[in-house]
This record gives structure tokens, C-alpha cells and sequence, in this order.
């Protein structure tokens, strides 16, 4: 009985109680353990202040969500329409080419980026280049579009690499409060950002092709079409017309967005609209509403994006021991036909399978395909993490990625075969897809001290497969060709990946024998730690 009365005078007594502070008592638990001074853990008053930063966690993580949205919306279906928009002279294939040629450069050099740059002031940059992307495919040329191009793709491993640093911050920070783990934690905050980009791709893609198809542009047509037509329109009027209509003064206007077309009478009916030129005002537009998102909304986080500093001597040692393995050689080769894939992708088969057979409406469609496909291997891959570095589940992507490059070299769809075309690249999305997160994961995996450097080197590898897919386009002129080289490339890469995921089995083995049970719970502690930073890496 008085068990029963003290329960029910409990809830008088809990107002009254001391708040427990997560935070404060984890901090205090892991000095005990690890130990840590005193002075690590924060005082009361600097504990107000951090919840009072924490309380933006969510703020941050919406207008850094939202910035991605509008960036990604913007400036891939424009690059994905290079190759079949800027034609002339190969203008477009060229600036894929400068655009991931710097995008190589700036994997170099993110490390040294990060340790100079504070987080919202990088995204600014990055945002800002976007715009400067988008506004080159408003006025397009040589002048424009090339230097444009080099400052996304030195910005892109930058923009990417503080996206890791921060949704580690934010995993870390929301699962002090939600009392997650971390790596739950994070991955929350994974899976809805990766969602976020593909949607933006997926959405930006059904805009561009919605638009087009319901336009008269055609992409075989030059930019100066529109003026050359209205001066043949206005030439041969005028020679119907007196003396003293030949000497009257054209009126010019600038359409959206500032192409000069000449003024018709308002007699005369008045020129079709073209939607593309629409479209890349609305690119235009998203990109300087991501940018403004970030510069109002989102707060700097009192967060280090570089955590460890690495020298130049500790780096070049990491880079020669990955280079002297040949399981990492081998290995490298996957990354490349990665990336050599993408560039099939993006510069022949969305030219040739579809702006030549069905016309360039058809590229947004294509990539949505494409995109969904991919987006669909890396959820279920995320599902399947513990297996996906497993010979059996890396045999079905290289068979996957096998019999996609079959069906490319024997079969060509034609004008009106444009269901079987999206199938056919939803299916290529859903090999590369596959393949990608499984040389990813299996990257992350084997590598333990030199994990950066090896992230690094398997990006260039992917720029680099890129760029040679785009010179292959512009020089050899065969679809063919690509393809053989694309089969190599992808040979060699399996070979690698299965040996390093069989040293990953042996070494887990070996490991998990070895070691004690009091042992064992300090390296799945660690372990945890390990596999939070390699999620952050992967996304």
C-alpha cells in the first residue's frame, strides 16, 4: 500500500525535478571511459547556448535541402541537353569535357578547400556558379558556356564534401537528442537527401522534356534561327511592300530570355514562344532562389569540416600504397567504367537513341528513366548493405552492366519504339546504380587508415571515365567503339572488386577471431564511428 501511494504522489513531485540533460550525461559517461579532462565537458550557461544552436539543426537541414533541390533542378537536365542542343561545332561535348576535367582538379583540391572555407560561405560559392551555369545556357557560346562549365565542376566535390560534413553533424547532434544511435541517425538524414537529389533530377527532367515537346524548337536548329527567319520574313515583305515601308525602322524587342526577335505588326500573328528558352529562364531562376535560401536561412554550424589534417608527405604515402596494391589498380578500373558509363549516357545514347530518332523532347524522359532506375538500386542496395559487397551480389551487377552493353551494340530503337527506349534506360539506371553503390561500398570497406584518399581517388577514376567517354565521342564518331572500351573497363573493374571483397572477408574473419570479448566491444564501438564516416562518404 504505500508502494501504491508514493506512485500516485509521483506526478506532484516531477515538475519539481531536475531536467536530465542527454547531452551533458553521455559527454560525462564517455570522460569516465575514454577519460577525457573535465574541461571537455561544457558548462552549464555554454550548454544553454549549444542547445540554443542545436534548436537550428532543423532550420539548416531544410534550407540546405531545399538549395540542393533547386541547384540539382537546375543545372542536370541542362547538362544533360548539351550534347543535343549545343551541336554545333561540338560546343556542348566540349563543355562536359572542361566541366569534369575541373571537377578532377577539384577533388585535389576539396581537402585544402575545406580547411580555408567555412561552410555557408562554400555553399554560397558553389550556389553562385550554378547561376552562372545556368545563366551561360541562357546566352550560350564558347565564351560563356566553357568557363562556366569549369567553375561548376571545380565546385561540385566541394559542394558534395561539406553536404558529408554536415549531415555527419546533423546525425550526430539529432541523435544526442532523439537518443539514436548515430548510425541510424545518420542514415536518417542520408536517405532523405539522397531522395531529395534524385527527385530534383527526376522533376527537372519531366519540366525540360515537358516544355520542348510542346514547343517548336528543334534541337537541330542553330540559336540564331529565329532572328534568320524573321529577316527572310521581313525581307520578303519588304520587297512586296512600297519604297516608304523599306525605309521604316524595325522595332526590336528581347524576348525571354534576351533573344532579339523582330517585332511583328499587329496584323500580322504574333511568333510562336519558345519554351526552351522559358525553360532556362526557370533554370536561371531556381538557381538564385537556392542561393538565397542559404544566405537567409541556413546558419553557419560551429562545426570543423576538416577534422584531421593530413600533409602533403602522409598523402602522397597514402596515394603510392593504393597505387602499388593491385587489387586497388584493378579496383580503380570499376570507378572508371562508372563514370564511363555516365558519359555513354549522357553524350551518345540520349544523341543518337534519342534527339536523332525522336527528337530532343525525349532526353528528359530518357534520364527521368534513367534516374528513377538508379534511385531504385540504391535504396534497395541500402537494405542489402551487409550482402552487397558479397561475390554473388557483385556478380549480378557486372551481369546486369554486361547485358546492358549487349542490348546497346544489337539493338537501335526507332521513331516509334519510345516505350521500349525508357525501359531500356530504366534498366541501364538500375545496373549503374547497382554497380555504384557496390564499388563504393566495397571501397569504403577496404580501406581503413588511407579511407579519404581512396574516396578521392575512386571520384577522379569517375572523372576520368568520363572524360574519356566524351573525347571517345568527339574524336572516334563510333558508338561502337565506346562500348568495347566500356566492356574492359568493366571486366577489369569485377576482378577487382571480387578480389578486394574476398581480402574483406578474410581480414573480418581474422579479426573477428582474434579478438576478446571486452576487446570486441571497444571495436564495435569503433566500428560504429568507422561506419558513420564511411555513409557520409558514400552520399
Amino acid at each position: 500500500m504505500e508502494l501504491v501511494e508514493e506512485e500516485d504522489e509521483e506526478p506532484e513531485v516531477k515538475p519539481h525535478r531536475k531536467r536530465v540533460n542527454f547531452r551533458r550525461e553521455m559527454l560525462r559517461y564517455q570522460s569516465l571511459r575514454n577519460p577525457i579532462s573535465e574541461s571537455h565537458i561544457p558548462a552549464p550557461d555554454e550548454e544553454e547556448e549549444m542547445e540554443d544552436k542545436e534548436g537550428n539543426i532543423w532550420r539548416n537541414f531544410v534550407s540546405q535541402c531545399s538549395a540542393t533541390f533547386l541547384a540539382v533542378f537546375a543545372v542536370i537536365p541542362s547538362r544533360n541537353l548539351q550534347t543535343s542542343i549545343h551541336s554545333d561545332g561540338q560546343l556542348g561535348k566540349i563543355s562536359l569535357v572542361c566541366m569534369y576535367f575541373s571537377y578532377i582538379v577539384g577533388c585535389l583540391l576539396t581537402s585544402l578547400i575545406l580547411r580555408k572555407i567555412r561552410a555557408k560561405s562554400l555553399l554560397l560559392i558553389s550556389l553562385f556558379f550554378h547561376i552562372l551555369y545556368s545563366v551561360s545556357n541562357v546566352i550560350p557560346s564558347a565564351y560563356t558556356l566553357l568557363p562556366a562549365s569549369c567553375f561548376v565542376g571545380l565546385s561540385q566535390p566541394a559542394f558534395w564534401a561539406v553536404q558529408d560534413s554536415l549531415l555527419l553533424n546533423y546525425g550526430l547532434q539529432y541523435a544526442v537528442r532523439a537518443r539514436l544511435t548515430p548510425h541510424k541517425s545518420l542514415r536518417l538524414f542520408q536517405t532523405v537527401t539522397i531522395i531529395t537529389i534524385h527527385s530534383a533530377q527526376i522533376l527537372g527532367n519531366l519540366l525540360s522534356s515537358g516544355l520542348i515537346s510542346v514547343s517548336e524548337f528543334h534541337c537541330t536548329e542553330s540559336w540564331d534561327i529565329v532572328n534568320t527567319s524573321s529577316s527572310h520574313q521581313s525581307s520578303s515583305s519588304s520587297s512586296r511592300s512600297s519604297g516608304r515601308q523599306q525605309q521604316r525602322n524595325d522595332k526590336w524587342t528581347y524576348t525571354l530570355p534576351f533573344i532579339p526577335i523582330q517585332a511583328r505588326r499587329s496584323t500580322e500573328p504574333s511568333p510562336p514562344v519558345n519554351f526552351y528558352q522559358l525553360l532556362t529562364l526557370i533554370y536561371l531562376c531556381m538557381s538564385v532562389v537556392a542561393m538565397g535560401a542559404v544566405l537567409i536561412f541556413f546558419e553557419s554550424p560551429d562545426t570543423v569540416l576538416q577534422r584531421r589534417v593530413i600533409s602533403w608527405r602522409e598523402r602522397f604515402k597514402d596515394i603510392r600504397r593504393c597505387l602499388t596494391d593491385p587489387r586497388w589498380l584493378l579496383a580503380w578500373a570499376a570507378a572508371a567504367y562508372v563514370g564511363f558509363a555516365q558519359g555513354v549516357i549522357m553524350c551518345d545514347i540520349t544523341k543518337l537513341y534519342g534527339t536523332d530518332s525522336m527528337g530532343c523532347y525525349i532526353v528528359g524522359y530518357m534520364m527521368v528513366s534513367f534516374g528513377t532506375g538508379n534511385l531504385l538500386a540504391i535504396l534497395a542496395l541500402d537494405k542489402l548493405r551487409l550482402c552487397a559487397t558479397h561475390p554473388i551480389f557483385l556478380s549480378l551487377g557486372f551481369l546486369m552492366n554486361i547485358g546492358v552493353l549487349i542490348l546497346t551494340s544489337l539493338w537501335k530503337p526507332g521513331p516509334s519504339q519510345s516505350s521500349e527506349l525508357l525501359l531500356y534506360t530504366a534498366m541501364w539506371g538500375l545496373a549503374d546504380g547497382t554497380l555504384q553503390a557496390q564499388s563504393q561500398a566495397v571501397v569504403t570497406r577496404y580501406a581503413t587508415e588511407e579511407k579519404d584518399t581512396a574516396m578521392t581517388g575512386f571520384r577522379v577514376c569517375q572523372g576520368l571515365g568520363l572524360i574519356a567517354s566524351f573525347l571517345s565521342s568527339i574524336f572516334a564518331h563510333n558508338l561502337m567503339t565506346s562500348l568495347y572500351v566500356a566492356l574492359v573497363l568493366l571486366v577489369m573493374g569485377f576482378l577487382g572488386l571480387i578480389f578486394v571483397a574476398n581480402d574483406i572477408a578474410r581480414r573480418d574473419r581474422t579479426s573477428g577471431t582474434d579478438q576478446g570479448s571486452t576487446d570486441g566491444q571497444e571495436a564495435d564501438h569503433s566500428g560504429a564511428n568507422l561506419t558513420t564516416e564511411n555513409e557520409a562518404e558514400v552520399t
